[in-house]
């Protein structure tokens, strides 16, 4: 559940990027209200903790990367180590009993910034509300689909590979391919365009 949360707002936090048109290192998503009011919350202190707590979390995921970067200079592929976010700032109450100001942002490390400019991030082409009505694991693959099948069209991954990088709890080989098979499916009943030839 944290896990699906946490992609949720990932999700909005991008949409709020591209809406401003990927200018900067800084997504400005304004406050914690604007976050849970995008993402259809009740207006309750439980949900701003949550969502304050899940961009926290964001802001502590550490990527390891194999094989994923290239040097041109050097002409050789790069493992790395990296933070997708440097530091989350926002603006609580001030003296008699100020609201928090609207102005809360989230900034991109040196290495998102970078594929986000090198256009190696690709922004899924469907709406937020599309996005919303999947299941977690659906959108984990919607977002996986899209970014692979963006440049090629036939996909190959082994099973268990796949499943784990989404990644799913299932332990065996036909557990894993179950839940994909039920995802896939999903997907292609709410009407995902890449799987349309599944």
């Amino acid at each position: 559940p944290a896990f699906a949360a946490a992609t949720l707002i990932m999700y909005e936090l991008f949409q709020i990027w591209k809406e401003h048109g990927f200018k900067t290192r800084t997504i400005p998503f304004e406050s914690i209200y604007n976050l849970v009011q995008r993402l259809g919350l009740k207006d309750a202190a439980p949900n701003y903790e949550r969502v304050r707590r899940d961009i926290n979390a964001l802001v502590g995921i550490l990527i390891e990367a194999k094989n994923a970067f290239w040097d041109n200079e050097k002409k050789a592929y790069v493992d790395k180590t990296f933070h997708l976010f440097d530091s989350l700032t926002s603006y609580h109450e001030g003296p008699e009993g100020q609201r928090p100001l609207p102005i809360a942002s989230l900034k991109a490390s040196e290495e998102l910034w970078g594929s986000i400019q090198a256009n190696a991030l690709i922004t899924a082409g469907f709406s937020r509300e599309w996005f919303h009505s999947l299941s977690p694991t659906e959108q984990r693959l919607s977002l996986y689909l899209t970014k692979m099948l963006h440049s090629q069209p036939v996909h190959k991954r082994e099973v268990t590979k796949l499943g784990a990088q989404l990644p799913l709890l299932a332990q065996s080989y036909k557990k894993v391919k179950q839940q994909l098979t039920l995802c896939a499916q999903g997907l292609l009943d709410k009407g995902y365009p890449p799987l349309a030839s599944f």
